[in-house]
């Protein structure tokens, strides 16, 4: 019960971007009547809300049980595996920190761990595991690049459970298309403006985020700049811009895979990337839109994204550069 209340945002951002998946898992512990209700929830923010809140009402039981749920699923959300890697590495330890003034032996709560990953929750967010890391707001699995290079694309390990992640993913609606490598796309700079505006997001939607995992199909001609620079909503209009002058990504890989899309070279070489999107509070986007609309009846606050139909999102559009960031890069071939 208490890892639920104390993680509450943090689960709602993870595991948000495949709501649908978790609430699967979660069939034996809700009844019909709550998982119909979390299902129709308007957006992915709410039905992970919603969903957490019908668990915690029904007790420590069915919090131990979903507890489990993560633990064995936590590869699908990456968020949550990089939770569950960092008690993993610190429980080798007797002693872990609480917070700067105290320590918890951790013998004295291996029998209760809920109990035990809220310290370690707690250890996290004092820093206390990768100093480093935490002053530089940077993702704990990244490897380490020399400190002349702003950016470095590492190959993912064929088998390994990063890789296995974004295979998922990609193989979700692309079955047949192989894959020729994964790489990981590490700009410190762009993670860290991703961030800003990932908690700019959060305060104005009274913590609403809505992070995404999404596909853009790329070219051989604009990796390099994307990899350096970010996305450029400059360049809207190239493919049909239906629902906004902004950046367009796909929620499935097979709307990216098309050859209009990410265009084969000589030796039938495809790309596109698997990103991290803020898509927030999202509407019906407009051909000849260069800013979401306003919401409701503001004249300040506006949308975050658009899309064609905010009930069954295929793809959504972002005006904003620092709205996504290019995570993995794909190279495969077509069918």
């Amino acid at each position: 019960m208490e890892f639920l209340k104390s993680m509450k945002t943090e689960l709602g951002q993870w595991l948000s971007t495949d709501p649908e998946y978790i609430i699967e898992k979660c069939e034996d512990i809700l009844s019909v009547k709550q998982g119909k209700a979390v299902s129709n929830q308007a957006t992915a923010a709410e039905k992970i809300c919603l969903l957490l809140d019908e668990i915690k009402k029904k007790g420590e039981g069915a919090c131990v049980e979903f507890y489990e749920i993560l633990k064995k699923e936590k590869a699908h959300y990456p968020g949550l595996q990089q939770h569950f890697s960092k008690n993993t590495q610190a429980s080798s330890s007797p002693t872990v920190y609480a917070d700067c003034s105290s320590t918890v032996d951790s013998r004295l709560v291996t029998r209760n761990r809920i109990k035990k990953d809220l310290i370690m929750h707690k250890t996290i967010q004092a820093g206390e595991l990768n100093p480093s890391a935490q002053q530089d707001n940077l993702p704990q699995h990244w490897d380490t690049k020399p400190a002349t290079t702003s950016v470095q694309l590492y190959s993912i390990q064929p088998g390994s459970p990063e890789y296995d992640e974004v295979l998922g993913l990609f193989r979700a609606t692309c079955p047949c298309n192989t894959i020729i490598k994964i790489e990981r796309v590490q700009n410190p700079n762009l993670w860290r403006s991703f961030q800003i505006q990932k908690q700019e997001i959060k305060g104005r939607n009274n913590g609403i985020i809505n992070e995404r995992r999404l596909f853009h199909a790329t070219s051989y001609t604009t990796i390099e700049h994307i990899n350096n620079n970010g996305f450029n909503r400059s360049y809207a209009g190239q493919n049909a811009a239906l629902y906004g002058n902004g950046t367009y990504f796909a929620v499935n890989a097979s709307y990216s895979a098309d050859d209009k899309f990410s265009e084969p070279d000589s030796k039938g070489r495809k790309l596109m990337y698997l990103c991290r999107v803020l898509t927030g509070y999202f509407i019906t986007g407009e051909q000849g839109m260069k800013e979401p609309p306003f919401k409701d009846r503001s004249e300040i606050l506006r949308y975050d994204s658009t899309t064609k139909d905010p009930s069954d999102p295929t793809e959504f559009v972002v005006f904003r550069d620092c709205q996504a960031y290019p995570e993995y890069l794909i190279t495969f071939l077509g069918v």
